[in-house]
């Protein structure tokens, strides 16, 4: 079974818990599908958004992908996309992501990596006008790697480290089976991801 984590920090995101407990689920079945010989993190952002959708309906919410938006920024607006927009009976989400590679075993990088990624994806969600209303999410997907002589467990272990420590608001870990074979892909396994959200309106300047 894959080492998983979910963990939401502010009330006002506690409508997200139920889908990213689906996201675990959805990203489970798909590598179990292809028998751990195909995993949907090493594939790019609209890839893993396709997921997050699909752990979105499960959850008992809409989802819509790359759907025409218009975008503000310097005072101009202009036709763009969506990356994902979740939508229940009260409550609409515009949502931006972005997708990062990072080697578990240098921590160093950890933090500057992440925090571009989110940045990244705090700015795309800004521009887009939405409806009234909708609330705001900033969404980068961390996909640890490593390389085939490393210790997996401990890398993993370090991951899960670096992930709970990073200021975020909500979280959710995926971490494949340590002691399961995994497929090696460029010279690296890539065994870990981390999810994180930030959701910035309406919440206090300082949190």
């Amino acid at each position: 079974m894959p080492i998983t984590n979910v963990s939401v920090m502010h009330e006002k995101l506690a409508y997200i818990e139920p889908i990213l407990q689906h996201w675990i689920q959805c990203a489970n079945q798909y590598i179990n599908t292809w028998n751990q010989g195909d995993l949907p993190y090493w594939y790019n952002e609209r890839a893993n958004v396709s997921i997050l959708a699909g752990a979105a309906w499960k959850a008992g919410w809409t989802a819509i992908q790359e759907h025409q938006a218009v975008k503000s920024a310097n005072d101009k607006n202009d036709s763009g996309r969506n990356d994902l927009y979740l939508a229940n009976a009260s409550l609409g989400v515009c949502a931006e992501a972005k997708i990062v590679y990072i080697d578990i075993n240098s921590p160093e990088d950890f933090e500057g990596y992440v925090s571009r990624s989110m940045s990244a994806a705090k700015h795309g969600v800004e521009t887009i006008s939405g409806n009234d209303g909708d609330e705001r999410l900033a969404i980068s997907f961390v996909v640890g790697k490593v390389k085939q002589n490393d210790d997996m467990g401990e890398s993993i272990n370090r991951f899960k480290r670096m992930a709970t420590e990073f200021p975020t608001h909500a979280y959710a870990i995926f971490c494949l089976d340590a002691e399961k074979t995994l497929t090696a892909k460029d010279g690296y396994y890539y065994p870990a991801l981390l999810f994180i959200l930030s959701e910035f309106k309406n919440l206090p300047a300082n949190y």
